[in-house]
């Protein structure tokens, strides 16, 4: 039956009865924009790595991408009303800029295929809920803008601004983010970021959340569509719409780059282990797979980035005269 899949979820846009109206120029999303993935691979795995349950094995982290049709999700394509009502509310050349190639993307979509980018971990705590406050994770990351909600106070980067990397991905400015925390709780709820804007006279808000719960997170595992429902702890945040120029290989061997580029660190310590697609690299192969990504020793000439020189000092540490470790205070470096 066509919609099943859905299960009844819907988008939920409040209505707007006062405050401020939010425009087509996001200047959250700005930040990561020149670099999408190198981006999102930073606040997703630092995300991960600052959540992780048990410290002797290695967070996971995966990378695929998969695709769903309009049949089986009519409703998730009903966000086209609300980009055209941004487009009413704003008529103007920012407007049709940002909202037009969404809409134009979505009709296309529907009888093909909305392709996601789904970021998964494992050996993490999971995303607890709790309505209305913002400490808890979940509500900090679905709920709100620039609030952190990390477990400790050493960690890296924040479940606030930094939640703009994963939706500046998305050509439809939309996430899905699914969560099952250590103890068996489940939270399911999609959300998309547009602009304030109207529907049959009615001024709605710009954030709009996808549940079957009238707005709210969903915790029933059988109301969750199962193509999304995590079944272990930990958390999968699926990214809708990815850009129809770069193909799987393109956005891999991006996501590839920046992994190695930013944790090369964590898996030589063993705290990480990350797949992309097929491929999973450990500290097992990340000397085979540094070598064959970096294949010299230059670093920033021409604005190339190497990790190679850096992690080859700390890999081959005290095994000659040219590796050395100093192990004291240095307060001027």
């Amino acid at each position: 039956m066509t919609g099943q899949a859905e299960i009844g979820c819907k988008w939920h846009f409040a209505e707007q009865t006062g405050g401020t109206d939010i425009g087509p120029n996001d200047a959250m999303s700005q930040i990561f924009k020149k670099v999408p993935y190198e981006a999102l691979v930073r606040e997703s795995i630092q995300n991960s790595l600052d959540a992780v349950y048990d410290r002797t094995k290695p967070v996971e982290v995966h990378f695929s991408i998969s695709s769903v049709n309009g049949k089986s999700y009519p409703n998730l394509f009903e966000l086209r009303q609300h980009i055209d009502g941004c487009l009413a509310m704003y008529p103007g050349d920012d407007a049709m800029k940002k909202f037009k190639p969404m809409h134009d993307y979505l009709d296309k979509a529907y009888f093909e295929r909305l392709s996601y980018l789904q970021v998964s971990d494992y050996n993490t705590t999971g995303m607890n809920y709790s309505k209305d406050d913002p400490n808890s994770p979940f509500y900090a990351f679905v709920r709100s803008k620039g609030v952190s909600a990390k477990s400790n106070n050493a960690a890296g980067g924040s479940f606030g601004f930094g939640k703009a990397a994963y939706f500046n991905v998305s050509r439809i400015s939309t996430v899905f983010i699914s969560t099952k925390v250590i103890g068996g709780s489940t939270f399911f709820e999609g959300e998309s970021y547009l602009c304030t804007h109207k529907i049959e006279g009615k001024k709605l808000v710009d954030a709009g959340y996808y549940d079957n719960n009238d707005g709210e997170p969903i915790s029933a595992p059988s109301m969750i569509p199962q193509r999304f429902l995590r079944d272990e702890p930990g958390t999968d945040i699926s990214i809708l719409g990815l850009r129809d120029e770069e193909s799987r290989e393109e956005i891999f061997a991006q996501i590839k780059n920046a992994v190695l580029l930013n944790f090369w660190m964590s898996i030589l310590d063993k705290k990480l282990v990350v797949s992309i697609g097929d491929e999973v690299i450990d500290s097992d192969n990340l000397d085979d797979v540094i070598n064959d990504m970096f294949p010299n020793f230059e670093d920033m000439k021409r604005r190339y980035i190497n990790c190679r020189p850096y992690y080859e000092a700390v890999r081959n540490a005290e095994t000659d005269n040219k590796h050395i470790l100093v192990q004291q205070r240095l307060p001027r470096l």
